[in-house]
């Protein structure tokens, strides 16, 4: 069975566009299922609270936020903590974004605001909330740090 991880720039592809496009492929898309069943409608219109927070705090700083949505029962997720993550240039890129690490069981409405479908998933956000960059599976920290370059 093949596999692969798509990266794309929110801004310009929609997940469902995507998803389309790699049925029309010939591969079948599949996404880990979450306990918070992350891939069922959005149900979140409002912005939970503890998001508005890190979005003023993060305009306050001038900073866009960085946020890695994880799950504890989630491998890849532990894989991309155990070795991108801890990478010496991915820490560096990571120091001028306002951080925030979702447990995705423990808070799925911010996984459902931000239309989280897979696990791991990395975004960055304004402080005003608009998507500017979305990545959904493993990266590597040098994959990782071009596409921080360019924000």
């Amino acid at each position: 069975m093949d596999k692969f991880t798509v990266t794309y720039k929110a801004g310009v592809v929609h997940s469902d566009a995507m998803q389309h496009a790699i049925v029309d492929l010939g591969y079948r898309p599949s996404v880990v299922a979450s306990k918070a069943d992350l891939r069922g409608p959005k149900i979140v219109s409002k912005m939970p609270e503890s998001i508005r927070t890190v979005l003023r705090e993060a305009g306050e700083s001038g900073q866009l936020v960085f946020l890695d949505f994880h799950a504890p029962w989630c491998g890849a997720c532990k894989k991309l903590e155990e070795t991108t993550f801890s990478d010496v240039r991915v820490q560096k890129a990571l120091g001028r974004f306002h951080l925030l690490k979702v447990d995705t069981d423990e808070t799925p409405a911010i996984g459902k605001y931000f239309e989280v479908i897979g696990l791991p998933t990395i975004l960055v956000v304004n402080a005003s909330g608009q998507e500017l960059y979305r990545h959904v599976g493993p990266i590597g920290a040098e994959g990782l740090v071009d596409e921080l370059v360019d924000l």
